[in-house]
């Protein structure tokens, strides 16, 4: 009888032991069976920014809104980027929340303030989520009306058909003018003799069954491309992108479209950087800080 007692104590002993050793790899207690950890969402995340932003917590900032989001963009990135990095979390820790909708791995946060309607990208990486935009985009409400007006703004332009100035030619949406001497020469887009407009820093996406009044927010992804043969009634989405001096998003309507004559109706959909306060009004560049960019070759005819 001793010897059955003794073999079960030993027993007993080395299964404590055996589930002390388990315990310990473990950490803890062991998680019940089928229990997982629920992915941060992006509105939680975004949630987590603004309060971050509020709080001026600013090592969080600096994880969240990291320098690299404008490497590109001189004086953003100037001083470590801690003025761009403040002014953008004000922004974001402004208003209330309208909505954050994901689909995949990428986001876009939505809120609003008393005159403005804001967007931001947002993008999950390994499990988390972070602002992938350098900026708020302002993309409705009073400000965003103020700079469209009632209605669109109306251009015409004439092809191009020699080796010199643009003339009438070619346009600016940043200075909202074809007047090559406004702009210095920094128009967005020609339209040229061989048929085609061409994008300078700007790429063209033709969306199907919408007007100008149809777009409210940063559009999705789409088939970009840097020239387009215009058609009559077509409309495009144009994304006018060049660090240090653009980035917004415009709509343009093509009203005629012939091979000497385009016009077409445009109004601003997301202000980002560059945008001009109002499509109707030129703003011209000051002439003591700048020279005129060169003038782009003329392509041969048809």
């Amino acid at each position: 009888m001793r010897n059955l007692a003794a073999t079960a104590a030993l027993v007993l002993t080395l299964s404590f032991l055996a589930g002390t050793a388990l315990f310990a790899q473990d950490g803890g207690a062991r998680k019940p069976a089928g229990g997982t950890s629920a992915p941060e969402t992006a509105e939680a995340s975004f949630a987590a920014l603004r309060k971050a932003a509020t709080d001026k917590d600013e090592a969080t900032l600096a994880k969240a809104l990291p320098a690299a989001l404008v490497k590109d963009w001189p004086d953003e990135a100037a001083g470590d980027a801690k003025k761009w990095r403040d002014d953008f979390a004000a922004q974001i820790a402004a208003g209330t929340v309208v909505s954050v909708k994901d689909e995949g791995d990428d986001a876009v946060a939505r809120w609003k303030t008393d005159k403005a309607v804001w967007e931001t990208r947002l993008h999950r990486s390994g499990g988390r989520w972070s602002v992938a935009s350098p900026w708020a985009w302002l993309v409705g409400g009073a400000d965003l009306a103020k700079v469209n007006g009632a209605k669109p703004a109306h251009v015409k332009l004439k092809a191009r058909t020699i080796n010199e100035s643009y003339g009438q030619s070619g346009f600016s949406f940043v200075h909202a003018t074809a007047d090559g001497k406004q702009c210095l020469n920094r128009v967005d887009m020609i339209f040229c003799r061989c048929g085609q407009v061409h994008g300078r820093h700007a790429m063209f996406s033709l969306v199907r069954g919408k007007k100008l009044a149809d777009f409210d927010g940063l559009p999705g992804g789409a088939d970009m491309q840097d020239e387009i043969v215009p058609k009559n009634g077509a409309v495009y989405l144009v994304h006018l992108s060049e660090p240090g001096r653009k980035d917004l998003i415009v709509a343009i309507e093509l009203t005629t479209a012939t091979g000497e004559v385009l016009e077409f109706d445009w109004r601003v959909v997301s202000a980002g950087k560059g945008c001009p306060p109002s499509t109707r009004t030129s703003q011209p560049i000051p002439w003591s800080k700048n020279e005129a960019d060169a003038v782009d070759g003329v392509c041969g005819a048809k």
